[in-house]
């Protein structure tokens, strides 16, 4: 028995010893497996060595409970309509996984490819901690309001408008957007039908779909390809196949006098790869074919048509982008982080038109892009663009179109900006049914739409435009502007004569809607009332800017 006994202690000793034995291995174990941890410096940036590590994703909801102002009921019961964005269409925008080496750029990029998609409101990317030469990532978004029915009257340049649409920009949570419109103006009943999917099954591949039913026409638009959704090097390709048939209103002194049938059908495809110049500088290149056909039908107001004309030609296009923005609200919208592109951007297309290719005659067209922006101090940015499309040959479309736009805004607080921008127009040779104009439409907004027609123009307008902070409910922003417009138009035998008006207007903004859309009521006065117009115009309707 004591034999027995002494044997059973030595066995528990031995059980003993080898639980400690195996619990101190473990631990040692997991302490070498531990990862070295420390918050993320600004010296790290500097870092060839590092890598992406974990991505942390949290996709909230529109309104967060965390907030005591963002805890009520309709605030909970907003977020249970809603259908939130999943974590993987997050995952599969951004241009970095884990394993990737480091790179501060295309994190920067993949926050502005996230906040440029409709469903989100806000994206931010934390670098929270580098764990053994691995940066840590947390990306943290938050939703818009993405179901927008929307009923809406307007009013511009002395014409009423109408219009109802249904819109989803985020369906069932995957970043997949349909729409469904009604709309009815002085040119005509559209009905359109549309749908766009930015990650086609989760790739980077992109789908749109329309389909347009009109009063006056019918239409359709297919496009699908791979764009070039980053700045690094890679390839793209696209093809693009649209086709509208409508009657095109044709102005005189502000009213108009005849509709010109007009149906248009374009395709196109290309074949593009981008080369990366420097750490800030992307060329892309790329070449295609292009064919525009345009016929022309009898309408009750303009029974003979022209002749139809075809377009048909092989391109080549070079592009360079410099990698440069800067983030501010209160830019074009209201109350949301805007990316604006400061960096030099230009391009140029070279095509050849022959009637060995299908083109009823031949041209050399040339087509020109540049924009810049400036930001000399915190409280200014500045845009230039200029834009132009040339034909060199001795067919009908021979001639030149080309604008000149510039911008200036200054903050001079959080809750007042002033704006100025002025834009050039030239437009010779135009065919039936393409007008040049100035009007309420077209910038002038205390003249009826279509009030002047030539083929030079020039515009200037000047606002003092005003952010209010009061936000009904969380769910309105409120602006206003006081504005003066002056414009011009000459040629096609009109002399240059100066028109201008001065007005106010209201703003307002859903703040988590995914439309982005502003509410525009304005009211001008025009300085002169030659012919038969208002003493003042009223202007309701929606835009995209303020």
């Amino acid at each position: 028995m004591p034999y027995k006994k002494n044997h059973n202690l030595v066995l528990k000793a031995r059980v003993a010893l080898g639980v400690w034995l195996l619990s101190s291995f473990s631990f040692t174990l997991s302490q070498a497996n531990e990862l070295p941890c420390r918050a993320w410096q600004a010296a790290d940036e500097r870092a060839s060595d590092l890598k992406v590590g974990a991505i942390h994703i949290e996709a909230g909801n529109i309104f967060n409970p965390q907030l005591p102002k963002e805890n009520h009921w309709y605030h909970h019961l907003t977020n249970q309509l809603h259908s939130k964005t999943q974590d993987q269409v997050i995952a599969q925008t951004l241009l970095v996984k884990t394993g990737d080496p480091f790179d501060l750029a295309l994190i920067a990029e993949s926050e502005r490819l996230l906040r440029s998609r409709k469903h989100l409101k806000d994206v931010q990317i934390t670098l929270e901690r580098v764990c053994a030469k691995q940066v840590e990532l947390r990306v943290t978004t938050t939703d818009n309001w993405t179901l927008a029915p929307a009923v809406s009257f307007g009013r511009s340049g002395g014409e009423n408008s109408k219009s109802f649409s249904l819109e989803e920009h985020n369906l069932l949570g995957l970043g997949k957007e349909l729409s469904l419109s009604f709309k009815q103006d002085a040119q005509r009943n559209q009905t359109k039908l549309s749908y766009n999917d930015p990650q086609v099954l989760g790739s980077r591949y992109q789908l749109a779909l329309g389909l347009q039913n009109n009063s006056d026409g019918k239409g359709h638009q297919l496009s699908i390809g791979l764009p070039f959704y980053k700045l690094a090097e890679q390839n793209a390709w696209g093809f693009e196949s649209t086709r509208l048939r409508q009657q095109v209103p044709y102005y005189t002194a502000g009213v108009v006098t005849q509709k010109i049938g007009v149906a248009n059908q374009q395709a196109a495809i290309f074949y593009g790869w981008s080369k990366t110049k420097s750490p800030q500088l992307t060329e892309r290149y790329r070449f295609g074919w292009q064919q525009e056909n345009r016929s022309y039908f009898a309408t009750d107001t303009a029974p003979i048509t022209p002749p139809a004309v075809q377009q048909a030609y092989p391109w080549l296009s070079y592009e360079l982008i410099e990698d440069h923005f800067t983030k501010r609200e209160n830019f074009k919208t209201m109350g949301r982080t805007e990316d604006i592109a400061l960096g030099h951007q230009f391009l140029i297309q070279a095509g050849v038109l022959h009637p060995n290719f299908g083109s009823d005659a031949s041209y050399f067209k040339l087509l020109t892009h540049y924009s810049k922006g400036y930001s000399p101090a915190n409280n200014q940015i500045s845009l230039v663009t200029a834009d132009a499309t040339a034909w060199f040959g001795d067919g009908p479309y021979r001639g030149l179109r080309a604008k000149l736009s510039a911008e200036w805004n200054l903050y001079s607080s959080a809750q007042a900006s002033w704006h100025l921008s002025g834009e050039l127009h030239t437009a010779d040779n135009l065919q039936p049914g393409e007008q040049l104009l100035l009007g309420g439409d077209q910038g002038l907004r205390g003249y009826p739409a279509g009030y002047r027609s030539g083929e030079q123009s020039a515009l200037v307008n000047a606002e003092r435009r005003f952010y209010f902070k009061q936000t009904p409910l969380g769910l309105i922003k409120l602006g206003a502007a006081v504005f003066v417009d002056a414009g011009t138009i000459w040629g096609n035998g009109q002399k240059a004569q100066w028109f201008g008006d001065a007005g106010i207007g209201l703003r307002l903004m859903p703040t988590r809607a995914s439309s982005g859309k502003i509410i525009h009521v304005d009211l001008a006065v025009p300085f002169s009332t030659h012919g038969k117009i208002d003493k003042y115009q009223i202007l309701v309707g929606t835009g995209a800017e303020f």
